[in-house]
């Protein structure tokens, strides 16, 4: 008998959640195929870089997700910023750590130190640069990399986006 004060989980839900799964462990196989191929290529290619080609396999997997997932809707970043959906911030966090073990695992492989170049800490900086950001991921509904994937989409407030974003980085 199920407990009442517990609320059950509906066929779509479980379904959302086995795809949300499943979605986020092929990226965790995708992303050390990546690391590997990247560590082919630098290793046993003449320090060559990479060829165009991973790059490109790299962009089209993690696009797949994003697209799968709509996130080129300036409402769900909207919402992000109203702090009434937590997906969008848990898969960039997602990101951020897997970056993170990936390129510090890279110290343990011989052949393969990378150089970071950190910077000094400077805090107007970041206070003016995070504030210009956030200004304009608010008043355009659309992180960065997401303005690529709305314009594929056909979306045509993403022009703007990208004009705006252009500017922004040239200045």
């Amino acid at each position: 008998m199920a407990n009442p004060t517990v609320p059950q989980e509906s066929a779509e839900e479980r379904r959302d959640r086995e795809a949300y799964w499943a979605m986020s462990g092929l990226l965790l196989v995708l992303a050390f195929i990546m690391l590997g191929l990247g560590l082919y290529f630098q290793l046993y290619k003449d320090h060559e870089r990479a060829p165009l080609l991973l790059g490109i396999l790299a962009g089209f997997i993690l696009a797949t997700p994003l697209e799968i997932w709509n996130w080129g809707d300036p409402d769900i970043v909207w919402r992000v910023m109203a702090f009434q959906d937590r997906f969008l911030i848990v898969c960039f966090g997602f990101a951020v750590g897997l970056g993170a073990l990936l390129l510090y695992g890279l110290y343990l492989i011989p052949g393969t130190a990378p150089h970071f170049g950190i910077k000094a800490f400077f805090v107007p900086g970041i206070v003016v640069g995070g504030l210009i950001f956030g200004i304009g991921v608010g008043l355009s509904g659309y992180f960065p990399g997401l303005i690529w994937i709305a314009l594929g989409q056909g979306r045509r407030d993403a022009v703007y986006a990208v004009i705006g974003g252009l500017l922004g980085a040239l200045t």
